[in-house]
């Protein structure tokens, strides 16, 4: 989902910043008037990243194979493997 969701928020976020975020003062002195790339794809990791986190949660079922559900111990890597028949 959030690898689907990625040129979607780089093409919004740099159609949108000329308009509406780069005019509020702040971001505008610290990003300047028009957006580089390195700031739009830190501005897309994190947007991306939010919406996994948020996307995840809504689905419970599909949890089985994520780090909590698979160790006992987050610590232990080998735990994990052995949960997985590796």
């Amino acid at each position: 989902m959030c690898i689907a969701l990625s040129p979607v928020f780089s093409y919004l976020l740099d159609w949108t910043y000329p308009t509406s975020w780069g005019q509020i003062g702040f971001i505008q002195e610290y990003l300047g008037t028009k957006l580089n790339f390195m700031h739009r794809t830190m501005i897309v990791f994190i947007l991306c990243s939010l919406s996994g986190i948020l996307f995840s949660k809504n689905s419970e079922a599909k949890t089985e194979f994520c780090w909590d559900a698979l160790v006992d111990d987050p610590k232990s890597l080998k735990s994990a493997l052995k949960k997985l028949d590796l």
